[in-house]
């Protein structure tokens, strides 16, 4: 018990419909996915590893469960533990992440600070149109993103999209 106040799981059991007296089937049927990944999230902090490997781990959790796991994970960081995760959220990735590695196909490709990452991409993005648009719809757009779509939904003009 003294291990479970002495992170978030304490909030996350008093968040279950009975708190500690809440029976969880062998299944987990009686409890959402979100739960369930809590779970297996607090199983991992209760192990006190020197490295917390988590991978995708707010997968499943709602918005103010996330928030409580990010704080979670700072508090970790603080107390000196390394902690490795993957996900796809960038604002995950810009709230927990001290260096950033980018993996394709399995191998790493690129690492660095979140900032020193987004300095170094470029995108051009091109597209074919069936017709000139109209003057008044013609803009400019500049995109820092690894990769960029544009259409016009009101027009139906982009009939071909091309981001290097």
């Amino acid at each position: 018990l003294e291990a479970a106040k002495a992170t978030f799981v304490d909030r996350f059991v008093h968040s279950l419909p009975n708190g500690y007296d809440t029976i969880v089937d062998d299944e987990g049927a009686n409890i959402s996915a979100g739960e369930k990944q809590l779970i297996t999230i607090a199983r991992a902090f209760l192990a006190n590893p020197a490295l917390l490997i988590l991978d995708e781990p707010t997968s499943g959790l709602d918005p103010l469960m996330e928030a409580v796991f990010q704080e979670e994970i700072a508090a970790e960081k603080e107390r000196g533990r390394s902690v490795l995760l993957s996900s796809h959220i960038l604002s995950e990735v810009e709230a927990l992440a001290d260096r950033v590695s980018i993996i394709r196909e399995g191998a790493v490709v690129q690492t660095g600070t979140l900032g020193e990452l987004q300095a170094q991409i470029r995108a051009t993005v091109s597209a074919t149109l069936q017709r000139p648009p109209p003057a008044t719809r013609i803009f400019a757009a500049s995109f820092r993103a690894p990769t960029a779509m544009v259409t016009d939904s009101t027009a139906g003009m982009a009939t071909g999209i091309e981001a290097r």
